[in-house]
C-alpha cells in the first residue's frame, strides 16, 4: 500500500459544533460549495458548506 492509501487508513473523523468555529471570511466558492477561512481550537482550517448543508448553517453564518 502506498503512503497515502495508509495515511488515509489512519485517519479519523471528528465531530465539530457550530459555536466551536470561528468563521472568518469567505475563500472561494464553486458549484461543490462554499470555502471559508475558519478557526477551530485556535487552529486555522477551511471550513467548506456544501449546497445542501448550507440551509442548516446557523442564521449568523448565512449570507444575506
Amino acid at each position: 500500500m502506498d503512503n497515502l492509501g495508509s495515511m488515509h487508513s489512519q485517519s479519523t473523523v471528528s465531530h465539530i459544533l457550530w459555536n466551536d468555529l470561528e468563521v472568518r471570511h469567505q475563500l472561494g466558492e464553486g458549484a461543490s460549495g462554499v470555502i471559508h477561512q475558519a478557526q477551530w481550537q485556535s487552529q486555522p482550517v477551511a471550513l467548506i458548506t456544501v449546497p445542501s448543508a448550507a440551509m442548516a448553517l446557523p442564521s449568523r453564518m448565512r449570507a444575506g
